[in-house]
């Protein structure tokens, strides 16, 4: 506890007694480390703040886009395809589109397997739904090499046996 002590009061002895953080920001750093920290950690999340700000604005209205795309999608799919429940998307925006994940939700493993199932004939399969989502999302100018990559398939029982119907907690696993 010395150590650390002395090392710190070493530090703010080496800086200078009025020193400039930011340009409009005069610190007095003394000889209390207390607000040396409090002021260094002020300043780290002033900066963070400002530039998540500015990246926001983009990111809402492509989450925004990507929301309105996926919710046409999923109008179709509830009255097209049996044990479709809903759909929702995961995304870091600092690796968009890469990062980009559609989730799929069925009611149960049963109407998941009918829908994967390729050789039957029905209003809409897995192979057809994936090539409307595909089609969505190029009239936003988001474009895959496999699109299989960021699509998700899931079921509410699934979901309910192994996480208590935790959906938060399930998707954090993506």
């Amino acid at each position: 506890m010395a150590d650390s002590t002395h090392s710190v009061q070493n530090i703010s002895n080496q800086l200078e007694v009025n020193t400039v953080l930011r340009g409009d920001i005069d610190i007095d750093i003394g000889i209390d480390v207390d607000v040396v920290v409090v002021v260094v950690v002020v300043v780290v999340v002033q900066n963070l703040d400002t530039r998540t700000s500015v990246m926001k604005k983009t990111d809402k209205k492509r989450d925004n886009q990507l929301r309105i795309l996926l919710t046409q999608l999923c109008d179709t799919a509830v009255d097209e395809i049996a044990g479709f429940q809903w759909l929702t998307h995961l995304v870091n925006y600092s690796r968009f589109p890469q990062s980009l994940k559609i989730v799929v939700v069925f009611d149960n493993q049963t109407n998941l397997a009918r829908f994967s199932d390729q050789s039957r004939v029905q209003q809409c399969n897995k192979l057809q739904f994936i090539q409307q989502l595909k089609a969505k999302l190029a009239s936003a100018d988001i474009q895959f090499s496999d699109i299989n990559q960021h699509v998700i398939f899931d079921t509410e029982t699934a979901c309910e046996q192994q996480h208590q119907g935790n959906w938060a907690a399930r998707l954090q696993r993506h």
